[in-house]
Formats: structure tokens, C-alpha cells, sequence
């Protein structure tokens, strides 16, 4: 009976000993794998607020960039305004001065043959001289408004050079931007997904 006791309670003391065993080696594991997820849980966090905080940068600057293209847009109205009145303003000019040389030949005209009547050649210098000063009253009121169309125009043509490089620049920027802003969202759903996983569920329960 006794060693019958004896092998009975042997054998529930080794029961008990690989029990114990078992328990502590899952418990251990067990532990080891919440801390690899709190782990993992704390660097896809930091990886979400970093992505934020990039998206965040980016999104200010497209509306940088956006600025940027409407401010160049309203120079470029305002430019091509300016250079419309100048050239509607010249051709008035032209069509005046197109009215006095008709004036001119007419009087010059009349003015001959009232010389070659009289015979008198003080009379055709007068008429010259008339005709010499007219012609450069007009002259001068049409050099500064040509001076300045050529201003205008070479305003202009800086102004397309300088939209033509700001766009490539821009588009360069904007389309940079836009990858970005696409890869950014998909490391942002990855990260979304992340979180709904088992192992990352079993944290927040």
C-alpha cells in the first residue's frame, strides 16, 4: 500500500512540476508577444504622426504653388491690358496721323498750285516751312506712344519667358507634390490597415 501511496503522489508531484513548467513557458511567451505588438503598435503610431505631419507640409505647399499661379495669371491679365490700351491707343494715333497727312498733301497741294499762280517762291517756302513744322508736331506726339508700345511689348514678351519657366517649374513641383501626396495616402491606408489587424486589435481590445 505504502508504495502504492508512493507512486501515486510521485506522480502527481511530476504533474504539478510540468504544469508549472508549461505555464511559465507560455506565460513567458505570451508576455514576449505583447511586447514585440506594443512594439510594432508604437512604431506604426510614430510612422502615422510622421506621415501627418509630411502631408500637412505638403498640403501647404500647393496652396504655396496655387498662390503662385493666380498671382502670375493676374500679371499676365494685367500686362496684356495694358499692352491692349497701348495699341488701341497707337492706332488712333495712326488713324490721326493718317487724317493730317491727307490734310497735308491737300494743303500742300493747294498751297503749290496758288505758288505757281502767283509766281512767287517766298510764298512756296512759306508753305514748305508750314508743312516741315507740322510734320514734326506730329512726329513727336507719336514718339512717346511708340516708345512706350515697345516698352510694353518687351514687358510682355519678359512676362511669357518668365510664365513659361514659372509653369515648367510649377507643373515640376505640383506633379512632385501630387506623388507624394499618393504615396503618402497609401502608406497612410497600409497604416490604417495595420491597426485593424488581429494582433494590433488584441491591444486596443
Amino acid at each position: 500500500m505504502l508504495e502504492s501511496a508512493l507512486v501515486v503522489i510521485g506522480f502527481a508531484l511530476g504533474a504539478c512540476v510540468a504544469w508549472l513548467a508549461a505555464w511559465a513557458y507560455f506565460g513567458s511567451r505570451g508576455h514576449t508577444e505583447q511586447r514585440t505588438r506594443d512594439v510594432r503598435i508604437g512604431e506604426l503610431e510614430a510612422r502615422g504622426d510622421e506621415l501627418r505631419r509630411q502631408l500637412g507640409e505638403r498640403t501647404v505647399e500647393l496652396e504655396g504653388v496655387r498662390r503662385e499661379i493666380s498671382a502670375e495669371r493676374s500679371q499676365r491679365a494685367d500686362s496684356d491690358a495694358r499692352l491692349d490700351e497701348a495699341r488701341k491707343s497707337l492706332d488712333e494715333q495712326r488713324r490721326v496721323f493718317d487724317e493730317a497727312r491727307v490734310n497735308l498733301k491737300e494743303t500742300f497741294e493747294t498751297l503749290s498750285h496758288q505758288a505757281l499762280r502767283a509766281s512767287n517762291s517766298e510764298f512756296l517756302k512759306l508753305a514748305e516751312e508750314r508743312l516741315g513744322r507740322r510734320q514734326q508736331e506730329i512726329d513727336a506726339s507719336l514718339t512717346p506712344l511708340k516708345s512706350a508700345l515697345e516698352r510694353y511689348e518687351g514687358e510682355i514678351r519678359g512676362l511669357e519667358q518668365a510664365r513659361d519657366q514659372a509653369y515648367g517649374s510649377l507643373k515640376g513641383e505640383v506633379e512632385r507634390l501630387a506623388h507624394l501626396s499618393e504615396r503618402l495616402q497609401g502608406e497612410t491606408g497600409n497604416l490604417v490597415n495595420a491597426l485593424r489587424s488581429p494582433q494590433v486589435r488584441g491591444r486596443w481590445g
